[in-house]
């Protein structure tokens, strides 16, 4: 249940800083002076939206950067937003900029906001009981039937044995792995509630998940499409706007972007310093093979921030199609999964009991 409040207050939240993101796109679009849109606003908003607007406002009519002012008065702005509205400053282009940001945020508020709660509950609880059940399995059940196998002088069948050697190796780590899974999101869930900030966790622990999730089979696609699409429109603006393009790099590696993928352009713009080419650099810090195929004829027909809004558009459609797939197929591959599990379970528990059946009873066909 607290799951389900902190997804509910969460949405609030993040609906609070599109409605703050579209005033600044309203602003910024239309050549208003933000600080005077911002108080505008704020006059037809309720208090919390209000009192963010005015700080807003105050803050940028105080010379702090857009970004900065956005992080430190609006806490629930996503730290993806800051970092790309940051370099949309710095690259002049804080229009198309602002414009992808909204169109995205209308995009992840349009989805139901309780399916990937309702998704993680599901899958949590699910591997929570299968392995439970192996474990009870393991630990009351398979040792007095190997007993009375022994008895019988009936082998174990290959089944019953595969449960208990699982159980010995990987289930029961897993199920403390899980339990405390289970605790660490409650008490997430909890602190979500209550935190009149976003939350905040610590770096150690952020830049920890974000490597994992960079290497995880399938799951991680999204995360790379989203993270390379963010670099892309970057990296395009800044050549757009006359920067060289070790410089371009160095600004998209500033955006919040996953550790791993930062530091492959902060060595990617290194080696472009010593003087290598710019697709075998590319090459050389695991960039994407379609990004390293183009750019070399990219370079040759000066078209290269050209490919890299091209590689933008590109990246932010398969990630979009990457997100839907995994969403769609999560509950149903987890609901096989268990299935499989709990069949492998039944069958190692009654094929024991029919083999010691037919040792005590063998099946004489009657004429």
């Amino acid at each position: 249940m607290s799951m389900i409040v902190s997804r509910a207050v969460a949405a609030n939240r993040r609906a609070r800083a599109m409605l703050v993101l579209e005033y600044i796109e309203q602003a910024v679009r239309l050549g208003m002076p933000v600080p005077e849109m911002l108080r505008a606003s704020a006059l037809a908003e309720r208090w919390p939206i209000r009192k963010r607007l005015e700080r807003l406002a105050a803050a940028v009519e105080g010379g702090a950067p857009l970004s900065e002012a956005m992080r430190l008065n609006v806490p629930e702005m996503p730290r993806r937003a800051v970092g790309m509205v940051g370099a949309g400053s710095r690259t002049n282009s804080l229009v198309p900029t602002l414009a992808r940001l909204v169109a995205q945020e209308r995009e992840h508020l349009g989805r139901d906001v309780f399916r990937g709660v309702f998704q993680r509950i599901y899958l949590l609880l699910t591997l929570l009981l299968v392995c439970g059940g192996i474990m009870m399995l393991a630990v009351f059940v398979l040792p007095k039937f190997e007993q009375i196998c022994k008895d019988f002088r009936v082998e174990l069948p290959w089944e019953s044995r595969a449960i208990r050697l699982a159980a010995q190796t990987i289930v029961i780590p897993a199920f403390v792995v899980l339990a405390l899974l289970a605790f660490w999101l409650y008490a997430d869930a909890w602190h979500e509630i209550f935190d009149p900030r976003q939350r905040r966790r610590s770096e150690i622990l952020r830049g920890a998940i974000d490597r994992a999730r960079w290497f995880v089979p399938i799951f991680s696609q999204p995360i790379r499409d989203q993270g390379y699409a963010d670099v892309c429109h970057t990296l395009a603006a800044a050549l757009d706007a006359g920067m060289p393009v070790e410089t371009a790099i160095l600004e998209a590696s500033a955006l919040q972007l996953n550790p791993v993928l930062r530091n492959r352009l902060i060595r990617w713009s290194q080696l472009l310093s010593r003087g290598m080419d710019l697709a075998v650099a590319a090459r050389a810090v695991r960039l994407p093979n379609l990004m390293v195929g183009l750019l070399a004829p990219s370079v040759a027909s000066a078209t290269l921030a050209d490919l890299f809004r091209f590689l933008g558009r590109f990246y932010t459609n398969r990630a979009a199609r990457g997100a839907a797939w995994m969403r769609a197929a999560s509950i149903p591959l987890t609901a096989i999964l268990a299935g499989a599990i709990v069949l492998l379970l039944i069958v190692a528990i009654f094929k024991p009991m029919l083999l010691m059946i037919e040792r005590v009873a063998p099946y004489t066909r009657v004429p």
